[in-house]
């Protein structure tokens, strides 16, 4: 049996060496063809504490790691608004909405 890969977004990482990650997909209602957001949320295994809220992750299912923990962290993706916001921290205005613009773009070529 192949191991499912999902991407999510971290919404939480208060827990030591556990993220929770939130997983977005697309439904169309049967009978009204309106396309739904279904949202899961997973806990997986960072061994690092590498990921933080907002960043987009890619997990792996892997076998029971705790009695909620079903997944692994393979690797960071993006980092989110917020950590990007406090890795910018001191710098001048014009630097901060620079980079910004330079996210905002990448996310629209991807």
């Amino acid at each position: 049996m192949s191991k499912k890969i999902k991407e999510g977004i971290v919404v939480s990482n208060k827990m030591s060496k556990t993220v929770v990650i939130e997983v977005e997909r697309k439904v169309q209602h049967k009978l009204y063809k309106k396309v739904l957001v279904k949202t899961a949320r997973f806990k997986a295994h960072d061994e690092g504490n590498l990921s933080k809220v907002g960043d987009k992750v890619r997990i792996m299912e892997v076998r029971p790691l705790s009695r909620d923990k079903r997944w692994i962290v393979l690797s960071v993706l993006g980092h989110g608004k917020e950590r990007i916001a406090e890795e910018d921290k001191g710098r001048p205005a014009h630097v901060r909405k620079a980079k910004e613009k330079e996210i905002d773009t990448n996310k629209i070529d991807a």
